[in-house]
């Protein structure tokens, strides 16, 4: 853009876009009509601005603060203002940038930056400014500060939002060292890298390694906060979450009731956060197939967030969204479409009708009409889903890879091949682009091309996504993982299909063999795959 230098005491804007920044010094600033700025509006103490600018031009007196625009970038952050957070940090490192380029202050703005792009989802983009963060850091204090530690916990936190798991623990585990040499091996900030390996661990599927480091990220805290604060019901919920994994549901259940107990008990019984354990509860009931009992505590939440929030708060929209899901696990189909009907009503009303919340709900409402054969309102609903996502979060990202499976689903249902196939290879690519080729979502899509060629007959084309299902599977997973049992189980499939019978058996009892010893003889899977045996 050009620059252009105006001398006056007052200056009037009619109607005028001015591309790029405008500096105000001790004038006085009318305007007439609609008056824009596509960047800042930096004045003097002596300026004054009289014309009431759109909110996204950002405004600021110079000489500029920096630390006040730090400030308004977290408090952005923390109510998901994410472009505007975005905003004012990189403006508060420009002008940082022209003190020196590897101030500590620089390096702080670097790390606020990519805390806002992981929590937009743009990894990569976080991953840039956490290194260069890092870089600054490790030059000005060391390979042993107690900062560097943070610093590499984001990058941890960052590569386990991207699905790299193995890349996340090897940052959580440097960041671990630091503190526990450093801050001593009872420090909360130690509690909190234990936390993160167990986070990592978790969504590794690595269960065991999970509950072993939530347990001593619960000791600590237990110890240095005592047994009801909200860093130990938070511990509670994160063992409940992988005994839940696990299908140890009763041990599940166990933790989460801890973890009630404490809200209730620090929190009262109407407040809204008691109802996100009721929440919780509900679900490892629902998982349990004990949907009465799901319902009950789903209701309970229901009726805190009734009172407490109002019949149209989007939180009501969640407990009403979940009833929804439960009703559709029930098949009570038509139950569950009122209820998502009522979440998107009010998603809708609050939250504008282009919303990613009123996406997810016009997904669910798709997905129930998918379940009771109603293919074109199915995909009416999808539809709908993605061109919301489309518009709000761009042609490759992996939400919009999710809808682009779904539709696939639809489609091989309807035994339109083709589309589904092409549906399925749009997921693919993206999940491919973004998340990279070991990613779960990259399975999700090997799985779904793999009975899509099965369907279609294509033996040799299904064979080859369900070997690149298992290789993946294997590499990213314990070879007794039951995911993996679901890879051996696919090729089963595939090689009955066939009239490989020999091979398909092979395969069958791997998956006997994995659900039998990390599921039960009693699991719904187990007993599939045993019938599947039979039936050979």
């Amino acid at each position: 853009y050009s620059i252009c230098s105006f001398h006056s005491k007052k200056i009037t804007f009619d109607n005028i876009t001015i591309n790029g920044c405008v500096y105000v010094i001790d004038c006085i600033i009318d305007g007439i009509g609609n008056c824009h700025i596509t960047q800042q509006l930096i004045h003097t103490k002596k300026s004054a601005i009289r014309y009431h600018f759109p909110s996204h031009v950002f405004t600021c007196s110079w000489p500029i603060d920096t630390k006040n625009l730090m400030e308004l970038g977290k408090n952005s952050l923390n109510i998901s203002k994410l472009n505007k957070a975005i905003q004012l940090f990189r403006f508060a490192l420009c002008v940082r940038l022209q003190i020196h380029y590897s101030h500590i202050d620089v390096a702080y703005s670097y790390a606020w930056l990519g805390r806002a792009y992981n929590d937009k989802g743009e990894y990569n983009k976080a991953i840039g400014y956490y290194e260069k963060d890092l870089k600054i850091v490790l030059d000005k204090l060391g390979h042993d500060h107690p900062d560097i530690a943070t610093s590499y916990n984001n990058l941890g936190l960052v590569y386990d939002s991207k699905g790299e798991y193995d890349k996340a623990i090897e940052y959580h585990k440097k960041s671990l060292k630091i503190r526990f040499d450093k801050l001593g091996h009872d420090h909360p900030n130690v509690a909190t890298s234990y936390h993160n390996l167990g986070a990592a661990y978790y969504n590794k599927g690595k269960y065991e390694e999970a509950i072993g480091y939530y347990k001593k990220s619960l000791k600590i805290s237990l110890d240095k906060l005592g047994d009801d604060h909200s860093h130990v019901a938070n511990s509670y919920n994160n063992l409940g979450n992988v005994y839940k994994s696990k299908g140890e549901y009763d041990k599940a259940i166990k933790y989460y009731k801890k973890d009630l107990k404490i809200s209730l008990d620090k929190l009262g019984p109407e407040h809204p956060d008691v109802a996100t354990s009721y929440n919780n509860l509900g679900n490892v009931y629902e998982n349990k197939g004990k949907y009465d009992k799901a319902i009950e505590y789903y209701e309970k939440g229901l009726k805190i967030r009734l009172d407490k929030l109002g019949y149209d708060h989007p939180d009501v929209a969640t407990s009403y969204n979940n009833l929804g899901i439960i009703y559709d696990d029930k098949g009570e189909y038509d139950k569950a479409i009122e209820y998502h009907e009522k979440s998107l009503g009010i998603r809708s009303d609050k939250l504008g009708d282009d919303h990613p919340d009123v996406a997810t709900s016009y997904n669910n409402l798709g997905s129930i009409y998918w379940k009771k054969g109603k293919y074109d309102i199915a995909i009416e609903y999808y539809e709908k889903n993605l061109k919301i996502q489309l518009n709000k979060l761009g042609y490759d990202h992996p939400d919009v890879a999710t809808s682009y499976s779904n539709l696939g689903v639809v489609y091989d249902d309807k035994g339109e091949y083709d589309k589904a196939i092409e549906y399925h290879e749009k997921s693919l690519k993206i999940v491919l682009d973004k998340l990279g080729h070991d990613h779960p979502d990259v399975a999700t899509s090997y799985n779904n091309l793999a009975y899509i060629y099965c369907n279609k007959q294509g033996y040799d084309k299904a064979m080859e996504f369900g070997t690149k299902l298992l290789r993946l599977k294997l590499n990213k997973l314990d070879s007794g993982h039951p995911d993996v049992g679901d890879s051996h189980s696919i090729l089963g499939y595939i090689n009955c299909k066939k009239g490989n019978k020999k091979r398909a058996r092979k395969c069958y009892e791997n998956a006997l063999s994995i659900y039998t010893q990390k599921l039960g003889k009693n699991h719904q899977k187990t007993k599939a795959v045993k019938l599947k045996l039979e039936n050979l």
